[in-house]
């Protein structure tokens, strides 16, 4: 089985875990269908193999409620992410540690750290001046990210259920096997591991799991059971964009009070 990059480690002690609260839960899409805001694709493997799975699915996600969110299609850069994880390029790396560097680094434009030609100048850390780490922590100034395991230890029986649930707060992050199609669908069994991790976008109505892949330029449906070992739930806020809203509410209660009193006269 090909290695992409998704490395299953025991998940820590202090880490999220959906429904113990610790993570808003806002139902933001209902549908649970995010297909019309998925990001433009990005190969995770164009010119060199990079592992780096975690961080193009991450980011996928984040791209995606973003652009729901508020309208805004971001392009955030694989490359910073990727390097201050860091992740081995011979191996990859557990999603939480992609997730956690995203809490703790923020993110920055692609344009400031595109892609490369060659995996030597991809991992290289030259262009990490203090000038592009302060942009990172600049995001994280104006967003509050927060990150969730959609269950602990081992997949539990209702997982569909709860996936179905989640997707009405955000796009789902998934581990899977990859790739082995049958028909139309990608299947796994039960005793497979899970060697790739990209963004689950929907459950259609038939109950098949949709991914947006970092490979092949595709939507991927999977088995009604495929193998979803993790998956992983978020929340993003543009605190500039929160502020503005209690203005504009602010502001819409002033005039009405405004009203009230002129009716009063």
């Amino acid at each position: 089985m090909r290695d992409y990059g998704f490395v299953e480690g025991l998940q820590e002690l202090g880490a999220y875990i959906f429904g113990d609260g610790n993570v808003p839960f806002i139902e933001y899409n209902p549908t649970g269908n995010w297909e019309k805001y998925l990001p433009k694709y990005e190969a995770q493997a164009d010119k060199f193999e990079t592992k780096g799975c975690t961080v193009w699915g991450a980011e996928n996600q984040i791209e995606t409620m973003y652009r729901f969110l508020y309208g805004i299609e971001p392009n955030y850069s694989e490359r910073f992410v990727y390097n201050l994880v860091p992740i081995d390029p011979q191996k990859g790396v557990d999603p939480q540690k992609t997730y956690e560097c995203i809490r703790n680094n923020g993110l920055i434009d692609n344009a400031l750290m595109p892609m490369t030609d060659t995996l030597e100048e991809f991992v290289s850390m030259d262009d990490f001046t203090g000038s592009i780490l302060a942009k990172g922590q600049n995001w994280l100034v104006n967003h509050e990210f927060l990150h969730e395991w959609l269950w602990k230890g081992t997949r539990p029986e209702n997982y569909i259920e709860l996936l179905k649930e989640a997707l009405k707060s955000s796009p789902i992050g998934v581990s899977v096997s990859a790739w082995n199609r049958q028909g139309d669908v990608y299947v796994s069994d039960k005793g497979s591991v899970n060697n790739h991790f990209c963004l689950l976008y929907k459950i259609d109505d038939e109950g098949y799991p949709w991914v947006f892949d970092s490979y092949d330029h595709s939507k991927k449906k999977l088995a009604k059971d495929h193998n979803i070992r993790r998956a992983k739930r978020i929340y993003i806020s543009n605190k500039k964009e929160k502020v503005k809203s209690l203005m504009e509410k602010v502001i819409e209660l002033l005039q009405q009070l405004l009203l009230l009193k002129k009716k009063q006269k």
